[in-house]
């Protein structure tokens, strides 16, 4: 605008038509400049030339008024000026090697997305797939009179570090280790007689809680040369476990009034190595879904499977902490003692913080070694011995299920570690 033009003074606050029909040539100018610049970059204009704030929706209307539409151009460069204020500053170049390593992260997420998807899909189709395999039989439920002067007890026993699928060559260990699938299939089966028979001698018990308490399948990925050390595959393992428990949970069925089971997952079961995905992405789990569904149809046993790693049972108005326990701390004389009593007190605290009840005893594996002291339960392992436990920390125990009663009146009262292997002159 030239110096000597003289333009009519407008109040700074006027808006819309004030302007267009006080200001002459206004309208001219605005049908002259309108198609060549975006919205925003007309109301600065007409801000630097008339001193006058107008709106969006008043240029808009100005421009439906007299059909001055912006050229292509000035569209497309409007929608790139919201773009790139949507997408912020641009970052700088990447140099090569970080390009590289943005390459290799993106890719590591792809493998790890289709593993879980994998998990999430071969999962749900097993389960599916369970329904259609034939149940088994009916149970005949027994009833069981607790004596007169006897309080009535439930027992527990616990199953953890089971391995299956794990392989120890007696001859490599020089006869300290010796585990496969056969040996299994004979301790599962002496683990359902050595409870009918200890059953004999506690008459006050109708209900048997079974915890399945992680690693039940050795897996075949968690760590390096593991595929050496396995007699069946990852599916094998699951499928095995699956048909073995399942019978004898049905076979404890037709011992006791009610089963009540809770599976919680190991770090043997899990999908890629430790921290890669979800504790719960895990075939432990799986195992114990179809467990759930292999025994369906006995209706006195009930599954609880919970959605974390950890779970309280309460019995008898008792309350044990169950977890495998792979995030206790390292071994002292093959038993962690000061880890677990530590795992323990901050369980319990994590649990007064969140507003919580607590719990009287933890039950915790992993470690392979049974014992008790203080509230600590810890249970033992199905193999006993690995090339690992023998070679790299020449630790060896008594493959061996704990067994225990639980009392209202006085908490866990007796226990019976079941060893799963008798010398031979004993059968």
């Amino acid at each position: 605008m030239a110096k000597s033009e003289e333009l009519p003074k407008i109040p700074r606050n006027a808006r819309g038509r004030v302007l267009w029909d006080n200001i002459p040539g206004a309208i001219d100018w605005f049908k002259n400049v309108a198609p060549d610049m975006t919205n925003n970059e007309l109301i600065e204009a007409i801000r630097g030339r008339y001193g006058v704030d107008v709106t969006i929706p008043s240029v808009n209307q100005m421009r439906l008024r007299k059909r001055v539409q912006q050229t292509p151009e000035t569209i497309a460069r409007g929608v790139a000026v919201r773009i790139a204020k949507i997408r912020g500053p641009q970052k700088p170049e990447l140099t090569p090697q970080e390009k590289y390593d943005r390459d290799s992260m993106q890719a590591s997420i792809r493998r790890l997305t289709a593993k879980q998807t994998f998990y999430e899909v071969v999962g749900d189709r097993v389960i599916q797939a369970v329904r259609e395999i034939p149940k088994m039989p009916p149970v005949r439920i027994p009833r069981i009179s607790v004596p007169k002067g006897l309080s009535e007890e439930e027992a527990v026993l616990v199953i953890s570090d089971v391995q299956a699928g794990l392989t120890t060559s007696a001859k490599e260990t020089g006869g300290l280790g010796d585990f496969n699938t056969a040996v299994l299939l004979k301790e599962i089966e002496y683990l359902a007689e050595s409870v009918e028979a200890i059953m004999r001698y506690h008459t006050n018990v109708r209900t048997l809680n079974v915890w399945f308490n992680g690693d039940i399948v050795e897996g075949e990925d968690i760590f390096a040369g593991q595929l050496r050390e396995i007699d069946m595959n990852l599916v094998e393992q699951v499928a095995f476990c699956v048909e073995h428990f399942a019978r004898f949970i049905h076979r404890m069925a037709h011992r006791f009034e009610t089963v009540r089971c809770t599976g919680t997952v190991g770090n043997h079961g899990r999908i890629g190595r430790k921290g890669e995905h979800s504790p719960m992405s895990n075939f432990d789990y799986l195992v114990y879904k179809w467990l759930a569904e292999r025994t369906a149809r006995a209706t006195n046993v009930s599954w609880t499977i919970p959605e974390t790693w950890w779970i309280i049972n309460e019995i008898q108005g008792w309350r044990f902490l169950q977890v495998h326990g792979d995030d206790t701390g390292q071994s002292t004389w093959g038993i962690p003692f000061y880890s677990m009593q530590r795992h323990s007190w901050r369980y319990q605290e994590m649990l007064r913080l969140a507003r919580q009840e607590g719990f009287d005893f933890i039950v915790i594996g992993h470690h392979s070694e049974a014992g008790e002291f203080k509230n600590v339960i810890s249970a033992g392992s199905w193999p006993g011995g690995t090339e690992f436990s023998i070679k790299r920390m020449q630790a060896l125990a008594m493959p061996s299920a704990p067994f225990f009663g639980v009392v209202r009146s006085h908490g866990k009262t007796w226990r019976r570690d079941i060893y799963l292997r008798p010398p031979k002159d004993a059968r």
